[in-house]
């Protein structure tokens, strides 16, 4: 049995059930945090990311981190041999779509690179950094709304809702669930440079559970979206 498939099961088993207990309205403010946060995130993000990737040395040590995980033996110069060569990467599908679509001429001069090889490390580098700078961010953002929330003692104030309360937590609670799971995907993706990440990876691609929740994660668009670091 894959743990990491048993373990996402628990977590968004866990949220739910705990929506459930909690009811409807703390569970959706909770819910609401954790979005409204993320948006703040996805909004500052790309600005940091692009002043951090700009600091050659930061890029440089994640470079040489990535680079010596990878083996660029034998890889041909044609298209087809560098699309079969990413495919084989230990990588989910969503980054390994990152890699072929942004294999571009226009791409290699953003980045300052130019031969295959550069592009590749340099682009999960890149990653690496998003996902990084996400994560931080988001701490920073939920313990901001976290300590507002106290202040103001919001959730006291909120209309107690009976009836269908607690199936409506349920509810909120699962849809919670998931959002959690997808921000614990983008910690993988931070760490997609250590071997506890390639082993991660390939848990993720030997489950079709685990691989659709990865690359449907709708936060991991602001990760793989180079464009907005680079251009």
């Amino acid at each position: 049995m894959n743990w990491l498939l048993g373990l996402v099961v628990i977590v968004i088993v866990g949220y739910t059930m705990n929506g459930r207990r909690r009811g409807f309205i703390k569970t959706v403010f909770t819910l609401f945090s954790t979005i409204i946060a993320l948006a703040v995130t996805a909004w500052v993000s790309p600005v940091i990311s692009k002043q951090v990737q700009n600091n050659e040395k930061i890029m440089t040590v994640v470079n040489d981190k990535v680079s010596g995980i990878l083996d660029f033996n034998d890889i041909g110069s044609k298209t087809a041999d560098e699309v079969s060569f990413i495919d084989k990467l230990p990588l989910p599908k969503v980054m390994k779509n990152t890699l072929i679509e942004n294999n571009t001429k226009d791409v290699y001069v953003a980045m300052a690179v130019d031969n295959f090889e550069d592009y590749v490390s340099n682009t999960i580098s890149r990653i690496i950094i998003n996902a990084s700078v996400f994560i931080i961010l988001y701490a920073i953002a939920t313990v901001g709304l976290f300590v507002l929330s106290r202040t103001l003692d919001i959730i006291s104030k909120l209309p107690i809702i009976n009836g269908l309360n607690k199936t409506a937590g349920l509810l909120a609670g699962f849809i919670h669930g998931i959002v959690i799971i997808w921000i614990g995907c983008i910690v993988l993706t931070a760490l997609s440079s250590t071997k506890l990440g390639e082993s991660m990876f390939l848990l993720i691609n030997e489950s079709p559970v685990l691989s659709s929740i990865y690359n449907n994660n709708l936060l991991l668009t602001f990760i793989t979206n180079l464009g907005k670091t680079l251009f």
